[in-house]
């Protein structure tokens, strides 16, 4: 654990930025006032600060961080206020690790701010989540880099980076010095990642004949659409779908709840995906598998009983039935999906 100064003011909402810096102040300061800190120190870091004293009206906050040997300051004064509380939402998914729910609102600041080094090193955190964004995210983490290569585990994000572009030689370099520097958690993490890169490595070098197409736009969408299960003959798709025409709605922590999609096969396309009815719940139904004759469908459901669990759907006739949720011992008091 790293040291941690931080100063949370209700003038920025509880802005938090923890999990981003070795040690972070968050400074809200008002004309003339004083604020003291809570100070914590562990064995590598004294700083004495014991108050800070601003004299001029305005937001700053005060990044005591690996980016730089230096404090690296960002100045929001000047900013709109639905500019604030746009970094202060998307710190609050940050910092839960919500990063494509993040992703839209660091995008949006950036290109406000192109010149903070703190927005480019959220925004390519979050970007390393959307493949259409993966080439972002090495540019910016790559600039990061060059400032300050003791940022927290700026190595392992850069060999993501690399490997979601191709750069495998570079990603296994990047992989290789974590090991290093990791901790026994991290060197686990780092170990996946090293098989994964070595895989896509070979296989890249060996294309096959199989080609990749988008289903198109019927099917794929700007939300969420996953988890496809189709029939032997390939005349029924479906799949997962989460986004804002989910039948539960969007939650508080900004994901949406999953709901089941069919797209039937005509004249060698797959037709728009269109919600199954009789699956679907305000609560999460998502599909998992289907039998290969396309009779028997099996899904996940949370009825909110703390705890989601399988259920199996029959076709009768065009329609699926109500699932039914699977006897025995396969479903438990676990999240069974």
């Amino acid at each position: 654990m790293h040291s941690q100064f931080y100063y949370e003011s209700k003038s920025l909402q509880n802005l938090k930025l923890r999990n981003f810096c070795s040690f972070t102040i968050v400074i809200a300061m008002l004309q003339s006032q004083k604020f003291s800190f809570f100070r914590a120190f562990d064995s590598h870091y004294k700083f004495p600060m014991h108050s800070v004293n601003f004299k001029k009206t305005g937001f700053f906050v005060l990044l005591l961080c690996y980016f730089s040997s230096s404090a690296q300051v960002m100045n929001v004064r000047k900013w709109r206020p639905s500019e604030r509380d746009s970094l202060n939402k998307g710190m609050e998914l940050f910092d839960e690790k919500f990063f494509l729910q993040a992703l839209p609102t660091f995008e949006a600041l950036l290109k406000n701010h192109p010149n903070e080094e703190f927005l480019q090193y959220t925004y390519a955190k979050c970007a390393l989540y959307r493949p259409d964004k993966h080439a972002d995210a090495y540019k910016y983490l790559s600039e990061v880099y060059e400032k300050n290569k003791k940022t927290p585990d700026i190595q392992y994000d850069m060999a993501l980076a690399c490997h979601y572009n191709y750069k495998f030689d570079e990603a296994l370099d990047y992989a290789n010095q974590n090991l290093k520097r990791t901790n026994a958690e991290g060197k686990k993490n780092t170990d996946v990642l090293i098989r994964y890169i070595n895989n896509a490595k070979y296989y890249y070098a060996k294309p096959t004949q199989a080609k990749i197409v988008n289903l198109g736009s019927g099917i794929n969408t700007v939300d969420e659409e996953y988890v496809p299960a189709i029939t032997a003959d390939e005349s029924k798709l479906i799949y997962t779908y989460a986004g804002t025409k989910s039948m539960g709605g969007r939650q508080a922590d900004g994901n949406y709840l999953e709901d089941i999609y069919m797209s039937v096969k005509e004249n060698g396309e797959f037709k728009n995906g269109v919600p199954v009815d009789s699956l679907n719940t305000y609560s999460p139904d998502a599909a998992i598998s289907l039998s290969n004759d396309g009779s028997a469908l099996f899904v996940y459901r949370d009825i909110g009983d703390s705890h989601g669990d399988l259920y199996m759907s029959q076709l009768n006739g065009a329609n699926f039935s109500r699932p039914a949720k699977l006897k025995g011992e396969v479903n438990s008091y676990s999240w069974d999906g």
